[in-house]
């Protein structure tokens, strides 16, 4: 009788040893992962904001006689997007500690 509950108890250690060495793998690698995320998110931020200077100057350039509340307007909406798009990206930094 003892001995089954010793093959119990050991194959019960087991599975606990795997689970914390698995979690404990997880643990170690997300900062790393977080960090290569970032790196994506950052270069994404970049080209937007290279997007959005191409547009806005071809923009202009297609409409020279905009009145100039239209265009302050056109560019106060770009700047509060871009904005944006920047304080989610320092608040997802902030986030993971890097």
């Amino acid at each position: 009788m003892l001995e089954p509950e010793r093959l119990r108890l050991k194959k019960e250690n087991t599975t606990l040893l795997e689970e914390t060495e698995e979690k404990t793998d997880s643990f170690v690698n997300q900062p790393e992962k977080d960090k290569e995320r970032d790196i994506i998110l950052g270069a994404a931020l970049e080209k937007n904001e290279q997007q959005l200077e191409r547009h806005g100057v071809k923009w202009q350039d297609d409409n020279p006689s905009l009145p100039p509340g239209k265009e302050q307007g056109w560019k106060k909406t770009e700047r509060f997007r871009l904005e944006s798009l920047k304080s989610q990206f320092t608040q997802k930094k902030g986030e993971n500690g890097i």
